[in-house]
């Protein structure tokens, strides 16, 4: 069992990036409020924003699916299932309906878009598209920054 309350206070959740917490308790919160029974996250990393959904998840009865060509953490949970591929594999076979979709990978604009493009359409009526870093100070880890001002015009 997930104790987002642990996780938080006591700092588990300092990312590479910086302080998590408000982001977890975020996500976590949006799968709760959402009813969410799966969500797919495309980067796992470490497990940080992982962990925070099954939180979550536990709440909805739901599942996680987490892919990521690396595997960097040992966590086993009996609603998260791990892929260690890229999102380019998955994607030849994938075909279930999302709740929350979570792009996280790579970074590049072609990687971004190509998540986007290729998931998007599994994401079910009132889902969720997350992207991660869209404010990275990164000046070549701009692609989610990039995709998401794209779809900001358009709609």
């Amino acid at each position: 069992m997930i104790n987002l309350n642990q996780l938080v206070v006591e700092g588990r959740f300092i990312g590479v990036g910086g302080d998590m917490k408000a982001f977890a308790c975020l996500l976590a919160g949006l799968v709760i409020a959402s009813d969410a029974r799966l969500v797919f996250e495309i980067g796992t990393g470490r497990l940080v924003s992982g962990r925070a959904f099954l939180y979550g998840l536990e709440k909805t009865k739901g599942t996680l699916i987490s892919c990521d060509p690396a595997k960097k953490f040992n966590f086993s949970h009996p609603q998260f299932q791990f892929m260690q591929k890229t999102s380019n594999e998955i994607a030849k076979t994938w075909n279930r309906p999302i709740d929350i979709l979570f792009i996280d990978g790579n970074h590049r604009y072609e990687e971004v878009l190509f998540d986007y493009k290729t998931f998007a359409p599994f994401v079910k009526k009132n889902g969720l598209i997350i992207f991660h870093d869209i404010r990275h100070p990164v000046k070549k880890i701009q692609g989610p920054k990039k995709k998401v001002s794209e779809n900001a015009t358009e709609n």
